[in-house]
């Protein structure tokens, strides 16, 4: 039977089509239709959602569930069509622009080299083994196909086209994982010497103008992308997207999108990750981050919060551990003993942060249950709604908590979690429109038949089938409308870099009016808590949102499914969210709840810009705890040098911390001696906040899960490290106002044998009122010697370029052959004095062992005026003394002692020159000293 040949316009239609070569075997395996092939025998991939089907139903047929090497995503699927795509335009531009009887060339050349019967057959044979949609389909057969055209082609020719490009695809080892599906070994005997005619075929036509690899042949041009990057079907597509467009030019312009979301689905499959916690974080230079070319917008500080130490507690498990303390019942936030809030206060804090204080998913507790974690409550970030859980005694204890902090100046801190909700949470229920959704699964394998969640009759909410076998992570669950039979499915919260987070729901930042709902429960939090940490806020930045939600071509890969069911052009995602979220959140709190300290987790080198442009107070900093915690201490120094050479306020707005709730706990990244407490001086006197772990004090061990109802070991904590946070650590915290702040602080540059020493912070701080603070700390096992002598370059608080400073200039204080500093010193409590030119003209000299700590309180110049100050340093020393005023008192009695003496000895009276050189004189060796004043409590100031 023979009917009218196919007439398929591709190439010559404009509209450029993906498609996948298919053997009818394997056709026949994977039950694909014939009506789904085109007229030249590829199968079309319209869609990521078809290409997903396929893939699904290769693995069902091919066991991947019990072999996992076998299995095949779509995103590799619509790869290959993709890479076929490029062989086509390749093709059909060589003829329109280099020779348009090129195909007719290399089929005589095969016609010569194996005669035309024997390749008339191998044309044949590759024909009914890929046969296009007419011959599948019993429309026509081969022989009346190859006797027609396909378009304006001759059907011989455009079937010699199929051929190669199921050669390319066959040598592709990226594409293993589909070599079966253009196996080509029963093709017959004479398909090899075709093959090799073919390609000595093409490798005899020069190839285009443009990249050195297009211009040798036609055959290198086509192998150009498995030639650079040979496993890898993102290079591949990546190198195609860039090359082709410079060689097809406006042919290629409609095809780039296509490149760009196959990109994007390869991204999603392998679950690329932006920077951020727990890994190294990023050196913070203006040239990377957010900030650098937005204006300036920081929030004012009011007066409190620079004075701001705040500390965390996992409510529950704080609550557990304080009722094994004090052997009484504590399960309610009014029942927290007044003594531990007083040992708060000791300890230098003044805002304590209980995490998990809201009521909780019941549907997170279920399935973190169902999973094995029977003690479990619900994870503090899968929120039914914020009010304080009933549990913990709900707003009125509370409020009595609230009160009998502020007796002990403590502020309460809360959580806001402002990007999702538990899945089961009342605006699951109720405003099921605010979140990020669909009509159908994303992926057609998705199966959501376990147990309903909901605890709700309103809906029933299950999570997909593959969480409760452990064998995939979905983006999705299914919400059921329980009266309609509605289904929807519900993307879970997710920040791209890990798997999306069960037991919540995404809200949709592009939805007004969700966005509103979110503010106006932000603003409620504000009025109960003064201190709010927002969770993750780096997720709700625009260009996070765009990334995440509703990528773009190119830019997708992040959240799975996203790049093909969120794609917006830049016009609608502007018109949807105009302005940044948190710019206008600040606005709004300043106006309705002014005086809320607004705290943003926020990574991925955006901290600059929540501080500066969006007016956050604060923003974590993550990269104190990572880089000191790896002794990096050149990257954490040209972090701090970067700030202050760009704008030092930033350095005031950060949040450092050894730990926090996702991370391992202090003592295990810091350890319990000298190297925690170099780095926790570092955090008590660099400016900023400083934020301390839930048992960071006391030494704990354990990491606490969000869904801790209480901890798993009998911890206690360890007296010698509280005694030692008391004595090195507390006096400096109270002292918090004069280091929080960046006009008046200078970090130095430290000179060792062999250049800059980065392992020596050296850094001064001046407060409000004139006290000035030395800081060195030594921050690796080692002995170091090193001299400061200047600053690092900053921007003066009047602004203007970048400047030095000398070591005189920063302290600001008088030198000359007078003049004699003093200061009291920690760890030791006790007074130094130092001629200032000693100091000024040669550089301060330091000298420190391992991790070894200096900080120099109440820095100040004293004027020599009538040589006693010269005495006393002679007399000294260098000798530390309890008080220097007792010391040079005791020095100017020194002689009349001696008289005294002598005359206990001899009988005789003191000498008259005894008399009048009274109050010159260096104090006795072994003279008893005053106790020692309160490190917190300034010295009487010198000029």
């Amino acid at each position: 039977m023979s009917t009218a040949p196919s007439s398929d316009p591709f190439p010559d239609d404009d509209r450029p089509r993906r498609g996948l070569h298919v053997s009818a075997t394997s056709r026949a395996r994977y039950a694909i239709e014939a009506a789904s092939v085109d007229g030249r025998g590829r199968l079309v991939v319209p869609s990521a959602a078809e290409a997903e089907r396929l893939a699904r139903r290769i693995d069902e047929v091919r066991g991947a569930g019990e072999r996992p090497t076998r299995a095949v995503s779509g995103a590799e699927i619509v790869a290959a069509a993709l890479l076929d795509l490029a062989a086509h335009l390749t093709f059909d531009h060589y003829r329109r622009h280099r020779d348009p009887i090129w195909t007719a060339r290399i089929d005589s050349a095969a016609v010569r080299a194996l005669g035309p019967d024997r390749f008339g057959e191998v044309r044949r044979a590759f024909v009914r083994a890929f046969p296009p949609r007419p011959v599948a389909t019993g429309a026509t057969d081969v022989d009346a196909w190859l006797a027609g055209t396909v378009g304006d082609l001759p059907a011989t020719q455009a079937a010699l086209e199929e051929r190669i490009a199921v050669r390319l695809t066959a040598m592709n080892p990226a594409l293993r994982s589909l070599h079966e599906l253009v196996d080509a070994t029963d093709l017959g005997p004479d398909d090899d010497a075709a093959l090799a005619a073919i390609e000595q075929g093409l490798r005899g036509l020069p190839g285009l103008s443009g990249p050195p690899e297009a211009a040798s042949d036609l055959w290198t041009l086509l192998r150009a992308p498995v030639l650079a990057h040979p496993d890898s079907l993102e290079g591949q597509l990546g190198y195609l997207r860039a090359r082709l467009a410079e060689l097809l030019g406006d042919r290629f312009a409609e095809a780039s999108d296509l490149f760009a979301h196959g990109l994007d689905l390869l991204a999603e499959a392998r679950a690329g990750a932006p920077p951020g916690p727990p890994g190294p974080a990023p050196i913070l230079e203006p040239s990377n981050w957010d900030a650098r070319d937005e204006p300036e917008a920081f929030s004012l500080d009011a007066d409190w919060m620079g004075r701001v130490v705040l500390v965390a507690k996992n409510a529950f498990v704080w609550l557990d551990q304080l009722e094994r303390r004090f052997g009484r019942e504590v399960r309610t936030l009014d029942a927290v003993p007044d003594e531990a809030l007083a040992e708060l206060r000791s300890f230098g804090f003044d805002a304590l942060w209980l995490i998990g204080l809201w009521q909780r998913s019941e549907a997170s507790a279920r399935i973190k249950r169902r999973r094995g974690q029977h003690d479990a409550v619900a994870s503090a970030y899968a929120l039914d709604e914020y009010r304080i859980a009933d549990e913990l005694g709900g707003e009125p204890a509370l409020a009595r908590l609230r009160d009998a902090a502020a007796r002990h100046g403590l502020r309460l801190a809360a959580d806001m979690v402002p990007n999702h909700v538990g899945i089961d949470g009342r605006w699951v229920v109720e405003h099921p429109d605010r979140f990020v959704q669909l009509p159908q699964p994303p992926y057609p394998g998705y199966r959501f038949e376990g147990p309903d969640l909901s605890g709700d009759p309103r809906i029933e909410v299950r999570i997909e089938d593959g969480y409760w076998t452990s064998s995939d992570a979905a983006v999705v669950f299914e919400r059921t409308d329980a009266a309609t039979g509605e289904a929807r499915y519900l993307y879970h919260g997710n920040d791209g870099t890990s798997m999306p987070w069960n037991d919540t729901a995404q809200i949709d930042f592009l939805n007004p009016e969700a966005r509103e709902a979110v503010i106006r429960t932000i603003l409620d939090v504000a009025r109960r808590f003064p201190v709010i940490r927002f969770d993750a806020a780096m997720t709700l930045a625009k260009k996070h949102v765009r990334r995440l939600w509703y990528p773009p071509p190119g830019e997708g890969g992040a959240i799975p499914s996203r790049a093909t069911h969120g794609r917006l052009s830049e016009a609608e995602f502007e018109a949807a969210m105009p302005t940044e979220f948190w710019r206008e959140v600040v606005d709004r709190v300043a106006v309705e709840a002014p005086d809320t300290l607004l705290l943003a987790e926020a990574f991925w080198m955006m901290e600059g810009y929540f501080v500066r442009s969006l007016g956050m107070h604060r923003v974590y900093n993550s990269a104190f705890m990572n880089m000191l915690a790896r002794e990096a201490n050149d990257e954490y120094q040209a972090s701090m040098r970067a700030v202050l050479a760009y704008d030092p306020k930033i350095l005031a707005r950060f949040v450092n911390f050894m730990n926090n709730p996702d991370e391992e706990t202090a003592r295990a990244q810091f350890g319990d001696g000298d190297k925690a407490f170099a780095v926790t001086t570092l955090m008590a006197t660099l400016p900023g906040l400083p934020m301390f772990g839930h048992g960071q004090v006391e030494g704990l061990r354990e990491k606490y899960g969000m869904e801790y109802r209480r901890a798993k070991f009998d911890e206690r904590p360890d007296p010698a490290l509280v005694d030692r946070h008391r004595r090195e650590i507390a006096p400096l915290l109270r002292l918090r106002a004069d280091f929080a702040g960046t006009e008046r602080f200078r970090l130095f540059e430290a000179e060792g044998e062999h250049g800059v020493a980065h392992d020596l912070y050296a850094y001064s701080n001046r407060a409000d009122d004139g006290a000035v603070h030395l800081v060195l700390a030594h921050l690796r096992h080692a002995e170091i010697e090193a001299t400061v002598r200047r600053t690092v370059p900053f921007v003066p608080p009047a602004g203007g370029e970048p400047v030095v400073a000398s070591l005189q200039e920063a302290l600001d204080l008088p030198g000359g052959a007078d003049r004699y500093l003093r200061w009291r010193e920690l760890p030791d409590g006790l007074e130094r004095l130092a001629p200032a030119d000693a100091w000024f003209a040669d550089g301060l000299r330091v000298r420190l062992g391992p991790y070894g700590v200096r900080v120099l309180l109440y820095l100040r110049s004293v004027h020599d005026v009538d040589g006693r100050w010269a005495e006393l340093h002679r007399d000294l020393d260098g000798r530390p003394v309890p008080d220097l005023d007792d010391a040079l008192r005791l020095h100017a009695l020194a002689p009349l002692h001696r008289a005294f003496a002598a005359l206990a000895r001899t009988g005789a009276a003191p000498p008259p020159r005894a008399q009048e050189r009274e109050g010159r004189g260096a104090p006795a060796a072994g003279a008893p000293a005053e106790p020692e004043r309160p490190v917190a409590s300034a010295p009487e100031r010198a000029d």
